[in-house]
C-alpha cells in the first residue's frame, strides 16, 4: 500500500454541492469530478494548485479561478458554463478542456499563449469570430497562441464541411499539430504554410465567408486526401 500523496486531494464522486472551506496549502492536484457542484466557492483555499480537474459537475461560470495563479492544467470539461473569463489572468496555462459545456463566446483565449493542448468541443460557439477580441478577423486570435499545438472545436454550430479550411486555421497557428482529434497531415502543413506566406490565408474579414470559401476552393481544392479530416468541419469561418 503507497502512501497518499500530500499534495495530491482526490474528492470526486462524493456528491458534494458546495466546496467549503479548508487549509489547502501544499495541494498541487485538485480533483473535483462528478458532484453536483454549480460554483467553485472557496476554491481561492487552494492557491497552490497547478491541476484541477472539475468535470461532470453543473458549474455555471469559473470566474473564481482567476486568484489560481499557478493553475496550468484545467478540465471543465461537462459543466455548464457559459463564460470563461477567468482565463485571461491564468498565464501559466498549458492544458485546457471546456468540452460540452454553453460557452458562446471566446474573448478571453487570446491571452492564454502558453497554451498548447486546448478543447472547445460540444459548446455553442456560433462562429469563429468569436474566438478573437483583437481583430475582426475569425481565427486571428490563434496567431497569439504560438505554443498551441492541439486544438478541438467540432460539434459547435459553426463547424460543418468546407474543403480548403482546415489549411486556412492553420495558417493561423503554424504549430498545430492536432485539429479536432486528427493529425495535421504535411500536406496540410504545406498549404497552410503558402496560404501564410504567398496567399491571402489572413487577408478575409467579417462577412467574407462567401469569398472565402470560394477563394479555398480554387486554391486548396478538397481532394479524396482531404475526406477524413475535413468531414465535420468549419462552414462559417467568417
Amino acid at each position: 500500500m503507497f502512501p497518499e500523496d500530500p499534495h495530491v486531494l482526490d474528492m470526486s464522486n462524493r456528491g458534494l454541492k458546495r466546496l467549503e472551506k479548508r487549509d489547502g496549502v501544499g495541494i498541487e492536484k485538485l480533483f473535483l469530478d462528478h458532484n453536483e457542484l454549480s460554483k467553485l466557492d472557496n476554491i481561492d483555499c487552494f492557491l497552490d494548485v497547478q491541476k484541477l480537474s472539475a468535470s461532470h459537475n453543473q458549474i455555471t461560470r469559473m470566474y473564481s479561478l482567476a486568484r489560481l495563479s499557478q493553475l496550468s492544467s484545467i478540465d471543465l470539461s461537462n459543466n455548464l458554463i457559459t463564460c470563461i473569463e477567468a482565463l485571461k489572468d491564468l498565464k501559466y496555462l498549458v492544458s485546457v478542456n471546456l468540452s460540452n459545456n454553453r460557452i458562446k463566446s471566446l474573448q478571453s483565449i487570446q491571452y492564454s499563449t502558453t497554451l498548447v493542448y486546448l478543447d472547445l468541443s460540444g459548446n455553442l460557439i456560433p462562429s469563429l469570430i468569436d474566438l478573437t477580441s483583437l481583430t475582426r478577423l475569425k481565427v486571428s486570435f490563434l496567431s497569439h497562441l504560438s505554443s498551441l499545438e492541439s486544438f478541438s472545436i467540432g460539434g459547435n454550430p459553426c463547424v460543418n464541411m468546407t474543403g480548403g479550411v482546415v489549411p486556412y486555421v492553420i495558417n493561423w497557428c503554424l504549430g498545430l499539430r492536432v485539429l479536432d482529434d486528427f493529425v495535421v497531415t504535411q500536406r496540410e502543413s504545406l498549404k497552410a504554410e503558402w496560404l501564410y506566406s504567398q496567399g491571402k490565408g489572413r487577408c478575409f474579414h467579417l462577412g467574407d465567408h462567401l469569398v472565402l470559401v470560394e477563394y479555398l476552393s480554387q486554391v486548396c481544392p478538397l481532394t479524396g486526401a482531404d475526406q477524413g479530416h475535413a468531414q465535420g468541419y468549419v462552414s462559417q469561418t467568417v
